[in-house]
């Protein structure tokens, strides 16, 4: 199935990102401490600084300088203060066109890491993780389904204590996704439909008397993002949606390099956007919601697999008679397809964002579902929306949530 020859909607694959140029970032020095006192001008420095080692790699102190728009001596002092604190190593020393070797920059290996923990229904994922998101140390746990609040509590915090005896101490912060919805102003977990037992406990103090600070927590998809923006395809761009299809289906918005929450922290909620009034019953309590016909569920539903043999991984039966050249679930994936490009596209037509990027269990049923949801938003946007967007899967796989959790803790060093 091809592209409309008419558009530039680039389809690409999970390690094509190279067939498009990623953008090259870079911050200002000077434009940013414009009207500042010094301690935030000194501060937006050496954020801008850390960035750009993030993003780029190495890079020497006079790249530096001239990338960050600083002079040699507000370059050198900051570079000094960033070393000493092991925020940054040095890197060898690079050959120039002229005159002696430039010794190189980079962030330290050692000292910028993060915990971050994923709860989900039947188990506990931990995991030290570094600011190139390599996954140092990883702890899993799986529980009964009868454990209490307590016991739960208990286990995250040994998991956190553990974790972080691994790092010796040398972690930068805490991260956590969870299934529910968390109140912002008091840290309380106020619903959580699949770990029901969560509810009522005050997430941002869980660790206290285990590690120092409160701990950062996000949705599943939102944290996803994170992952993507830091890790992943949005490392390259400032503006991208993140769709989630998998047991629900639901996105998250980054613009301008920060992700959009919304005034009640629940942007994102695409799964209930009703695509067939006359449809089926959603548990929402309305009918033709999007995940009535999208998410994994539906789809198991639609194609009469929903009484086949238990499986802890059902689109794996999907895929397997996906490959097998079963029409009816091809039909089934297609479907879901459209619909959620119709859904994206108004979000495409509102937003204008550089690329889409598609994660979740769903992707099992690739290449078929990510085509399909690429003809469907070019089928449903105008040709000038789409010219420069790129649609790609995600890279991240399973760890996605997990790498988001730890970036909760890592993007601390940014924060302004």
């Amino acid at each position: 199935m091809s592209l409309h020859s008419t558009q530039k909607l680039r389809l690409l694959n999970p390690a094509g990102c190279g067939k498009k140029t990623p953008q090259k970032r870079e911050w200002r020095g000077d434009g940013l401490s414009q009207g500042l006192n010094p301690q935030m001008t000194r501060r937006l420095n050496k954020v801008a600084l850390l960035r750009l080692l993030h993003i780029h790699g190495p890079k020497s102190r006079v790249e530096l300088a001239s990338s960050l728009g600083l002079d040699t001596k507000t370059l050198t002092n900051l570079s000094r203060e960033l070393l000493g604190l092991g925020f940054v190593e040095t890197a060898g020393r690079a050959m120039c066109s002229r005159g002696r070797p430039r010794e190189m920059l980079q962030l330290s290996t050692s000292k910028l890491n993060a915990i971050g923990l994923h709860l989900e229904e039947h188990q506990i994922s931990g995991a030290l993780v570094g600011l190139d998101g390599s996954i140092r140390e990883r702890r899993l746990l799986h529980l009964s389904g009868k454990e209490s609040q307590h016991r739960l509590k208990d286990l995250v915090a040994d998991m956190a204590l553990r974790l972080s005896s691994a790092a010796q101490g040398q972690t930068v912060g805490t991260g956590l996704t969870i299934p529910g919805v968390v109140d912002r102003r008091t840290g309380l977990v106020v619903k959580s439909t699949h770990l029901p037992a969560w509810v009522g406990v005050n997430v941002a103090t869980l660790l206290d008397g285990v590690r120092k600070g409160p701990v950062q927590v996000e949705t599943y998809t939102a944290a996803k993002a994170l992952a993507e923006r830091w890790f992943g395809a949005g490392i390259d761009v400032d503006d991208f949606i993140l769709l989630d299809a998998g047991v629900g289906i639901g996105c998250a918005v980054v613009t301008q390099g920060h992700l959009h929450m919304g005034q009640g922290h629940m942007a994102g909620e695409i799964g209930h956007v009703v695509v067939a009034p006359d449809g089926e019953t959603c548990m929402c309590g309305r009918r033709g919601c999007l995940e009535t016909v999208a998410s994994l569920g539906a789809m198991l539903k639609h194609a009469g697999l929903a009484s086949a043999e238990f499986r802890t991984r059902p689109w794996e039966l999907l895929a397997e008679r996906l490959h097998m050249g079963d029409k009816g679930v091809r039909r089934v994936v297609e479907n879901a397809g459209r619909s959620i490009g119709l859904v994206l596209s108004p979000l495409v037509g509102a937003l204008n964002p550089s690329r889409v990027v598609l994660t979740g269990d769903a992707l099992a049923l690739d290449p078929l579902f990510t085509r399909t949801v690429c003809d469907s938003v070019t089928a449903f946007t105008l040709p000038q929306l789409t010219r420069d967007l790129t649609i790609v899967p995600s890279r991240l796989g399973q760890d996605a949530a997990l790498l988001g959790a730890a970036v909760l803790g890592l993007q601390s060093l940014f924060d302004v």
